[in-house]
């Protein structure tokens, strides 16, 4: 029984093979045709010529905004303030005889903040801050700032943001 069976599977494995044999060169797929013929299959000639690009356009910002903090700290609260606002007229008048017209001068709210000691229940000091913000055009107009901010510690340069003031017709061409 034992050699019956191994002789069986023995059979049937022979057989596959032979099938196998028989059978495989149909599926193989076989290239026919005159040189010519097999270059225009494997190397076909288009006509289509495809072309891809990519351009930027740069814009250079022609405006600049510093930001401007006024910081004033004194006994009296009215004190205070009123050196506050003298700072920030000198700063005013300063800039407009350099060149910046008022328009592009802006200045916010002040706030102020009374400052206590360690243990203290009255305030041992009032502090007063005030922003502004100038709007400049050109390099000379941050150095007359910047000379401002470095001859007054009350003044002090926070930021300074940059714009393109003709962004829209720059796009529309």
């Amino acid at each position: 029984m034992i050699n019956h069976k191994i002789g069986s599977e023995i059979y049937k494995r022979f057989l596959s093979l032979i099938l196998l044999i028989i059978i495989y060169p149909t599926f193989a797929t076989e290239l026919k045709g005159t040189p010519e013929e097999l270059k225009r299959f494997l190397h076909p000639n288009k006509n289509t010529i495809s072309l891809h690009a990519t351009a930027k356009l740069t814009a250079y910002s022609d405006k600049a905004i510093v930001q401007l903090t006024i910081t004033t700290e004194k006994k009296q609260l009215a004190t205070a303030l009123e050196e506050n606002a003298k700072i920030r007229r000198d700063i005013s008048q300063t800039l407009v005889k350099n060149g910046i017209k008022a328009v592009n001068i802006h200045t916010s709210q002040f706030s102020s903040s009374p400052q206590f000691g360690w243990f203290g229940q009255s305030p041992k000091s009032y502090q007063v801050v005030n922003r502004m913000s100038i709007n400049i055009y050109d390099e000379d107009q941050l150095t007359e700032i910047a000379k401002l901010s470095d001859a007054n510690q009350a003044i002090e340069i926070n930021s300074t943001q940059f714009e393109h003031t003709k962004k829209d017709a720059f796009y529309k061409r």
